[in-house]
């Protein structure tokens, strides 16, 4: 085919140089393309239109999931705290009672929730092998779980207990924190939707890393503030992130994303993470009111 024809003609292409999730065109095509004189446009943010806003069906069917979810954390929570200490629990237990959960409620998954205990907390992405550890008490415990109903919305959330009567001020203090960053990040975004002014990505991404530094924690971020969800629990839309893959699209009518700031020690790590939707010109969260402190054995 001869490319030379199309010189000077503007092609919506699957490439960007910030967005790796996008970026299906090979290199070497995209330079034969452009040394043919054709101005490659990123595709980014068509993609996001077509494949990643939610309607009023599908807003249902991730808020169901969402209900679906914080009722297993309860639900899960309570096991634990039945059953622990006087029989030794493993991680991978605690695991294959959340999936239990799921068949239960008719829910699938990509990938078998997080489920981690005391210093595997510090790894953002745990995953226990051959069952897991088993859980020692005092301990940080951190759950991250996502599924969606059969052809539905994914729902992704995360909560954190401490397997004792009450947390250590050290845990307090950076639940805090955390908690502090996924409030402000909601607060941020609805403060640039009432006005009017279009919101990026990278641009809540910084503000919540803002929020974590000025608490002293900075040093403690691991990854991004949070990731789109659609049809997949990690979705064609923008993601709030602004150092690992920096997103420059803008949050529309319609967006879902997860919003899980986290704070990683040496010893231990913790996050929250809800998920929210825009409708209506408004930041909603999903599922039910997010974690407003540690669960301990008490509850």
């Amino acid at each position: 085919m001869c490319l030379g024809r199309f010189s000077g003609l503007s092609v919506a292409v699957q490439y960007s140089r910030d967005l790796a999730v996008i970026s299906y065109l090979d290199h070497g095509m995209a330079m034969n393309l452009t040394n043919a004189g054709i101005n490659l446009v990123s595709s980014a943010t068509l993609i996001q239109r077509l494949m990643s806003l939610l309607d009023e069906k599908m807003i249902h069917s991730h808020e169901n999931a969402a209900a679906h979810l914080y009722a297993i954390v309860g639900s899960v929570w309570t096991r634990i705290r039945d059953t622990f200490p006087s029989a030794s629990i493993t991680e991978g237990e605690i695991q294959r009672w959340i999936l239990d959960e799921f068949e239960a409620r008719g829910l699938e998954t990509d990938h078998p929730p997080i489920v981690a205990a005391g210093p595997h907390t510090a790894d953002p992405h745990y995953a226990p092998a051959e069952g897991g550890a088993q859980l020692e008490k005092g301990s940080v415990l951190q759950f991250d779980i996502w599924a969606k109903l059969p052809g539905g919305i994914f729902a992704d959330i995360s909560w954190v207990g401490v397997l004792a009567a009450e947390a250590p001020a050290e845990v307090e203090k950076a639940f805090a924190c955390v908690a502090a960053a996924r409030d402000g990040c909601v607060d941020f975004i609805n403060s640039r939707l009432s006005a009017h002014t279009p919101v990026e990505g990278r641009e809540v991404d910084q503000h919540v890393r803002d929020i974590i530094r000025e608490r002293g924690y900075g040093r403690f971020i691991k990854h991004r503030t949070g990731h789109s969800i659609d049809l997949q629990c990690h979705g064609s839309g923008v993601n709030l992130d602004s150092i690992e893959f920096p997103d420059s699209r803008q949050l529309l009518e319609g967006s879902c994303f997860s919003v899980e700031p986290g704070i990683y020690t040496d010893t231990f790590g913790l996050r929250t993470e809800i998920d929210v939707y825009i409708k209506d010109g408004r930041a909603v969260i999903s599922g039910g009111q997010p974690q407003s402190r540690i669960l301990t054995l008490t509850d």
